[in-house]
């Protein structure tokens, strides 16, 4: 009894079947990296609303008295994610994802954003435009020079944490999602993305030049 020949792909059916999943991927890993993005900013929207959830608790046991990102402490410096420990319940919160565990440990990173304390710095001019993050100061050797949430003159405009990184000894704003956007959360409380162009907002009064997100005072 004779057998029939197995029927098989020739070369020409492999190379189409290839080809299709070729333009197939093409198409798809762009919108699986754009919804990726977006659950990213969603997630990370959501952690800057916990964030400064625990940042209002802790400002209103300290007599509103608005924090600085560290604090000194016996051993080395009291950053704000371990001061604010008892004010949020996840240290989840903390993290974004974007960042390797074992690329966070030297220098040790606590946290992938920053709160927003420093200053204030320039001379009001448009080339150097005066700044005053909403916290209180702490220089080395000096005493804190508290600024309280009542004085932040624009609660809703006024960035209080954003994208950025907080380790032992030092803090910045770093964006890790697409086209450099940031995702800040404000002072009174609600948080959004915010592009390049107003991040770097420039604004004038009588007193000068000063940046819009970034001048508790003005």
């Amino acid at each position: 009894m004779r057998r029939s020949p197995s029927k098989g792909f020739s070369l020409i059916e492999l190379l189409v079947v290839v080809s299709v999943i070729v333009i197939l991927s093409a198409i798809l890993f762009p919108v699986f990296a754009q919804a990726r993005e977006a659950a990213r900013r969603t997630t990370c929207l959501s952690n800057l609303r916990q964030l400064v959830t625990a940042h209002h608790l802790y400002v209103q046991d300290y007599d509103e008295v608005l924090p600085a990102w560290f604090v000194p402490g016996a051993s080395g410096l009291i950053t704000w994610p371990v001061y604010f420990r008892g004010y949020y319940r996840d240290p989840q919160i903390l993290r974004q994802g974007f960042v390797p565990p074992a690329d966070m440990i030297q220098p040790p990173c606590l946290a992938d954003y920053a709160l927003l304390a420093w200053g204030p710095t320039g001379d009001g001019t448009s080339y150097d435009p005066h700044s005053r993050w909403p916290g209180s100061e702490w220089r080395a050797g000096q005493p804190p020079q508290p600024m309280q949430m009542a004085e932040v003159r624009r609660p809703a405009e006024t960035a209080q944490f954003a994208d950025g990184f907080t380790c032992i000894e030092e803090t910045a704003i770093d964006s890790q999602h697409q086209n450099n956007a940031l995702q800040v959360v404000f002072v009174d409380g609600h948080a959004q993305r915010v592009s390049h162009a107003d991040w770097w907002q420039i604004d004038q009064d009588e007193h000068g030049y000063f940046r819009h997100l970034g001048a508790a005072d003005r």
